[in-house]
């Protein structure tokens, strides 16, 4: 018959690989001063889509934390309204930043999230029958806006 193999031998050559895994999940985030709309993006297949619309008068920081363990992103990618004039909005923005970054130590990447709301409204009226749209269904909508945005960015720059 076979040969017998010695299963000592066997196991006590087996050696961990030093494989080095990123996740190719990305969240992204539509920053809203009551609301914040996240998206989930894939960087294989280069899509999103919405995942939740977290109110601001919630505990943002157990949110955002929850969210970065459940899907193990690899990085953050954060809209942020370009303009010539720095705003309060902005400077909310960049704070709301360096929370992920303390929270997650991951990189957060700014997309500009120039008209991503009203492109939002636009997709979700071409798919749904109901003229009452949720503000909700719009922030989430635009995070996966702002999400295939910046992989079309990285793709452009590989």
């Amino acid at each position: 018959m076979g040969q017998k193999y010695n299963e000592d031998l066997l196991v006590n050559n087996i050696k961990p690989m030093n494989i080095s895994i990123k996740s190719e999940i990305i969240i992204a985030i539509d920053y809203g001063t009551k609301r914040v709309g996240i998206a989930v993006g894939n960087l294989i297949t280069k899509t999103a889509r919405p995942l939740k619309t977290i109110k601001m008068n919630y505990d943002i920081e157990t949110e955002l934390t929850a969210i970065y363990k459940e899907w193990n992103p690899r990085c953050f990618v954060l809209g942020y309204p370009l303009s010539k004039d720095v705003s309060s909005i902005h400077k909310r923005i960049l704070k709301f930043k360096e929370l992920i970054i303390t929270l997650t130590s991951l990189d957060v990447y700014l997309v500009n999230e120039a008209y991503s709301s009203l492109a939002a409204l636009d997709i979700i009226k071409s798919y749904k029958k109901s003229s009452k749209i949720k503000k909700e269904e719009i922030d989430a909508q635009s995070a996966c806006i702002i999400a295939e945005q910046w992989m079309r960015d990285v793709k452009e720059s590989n």
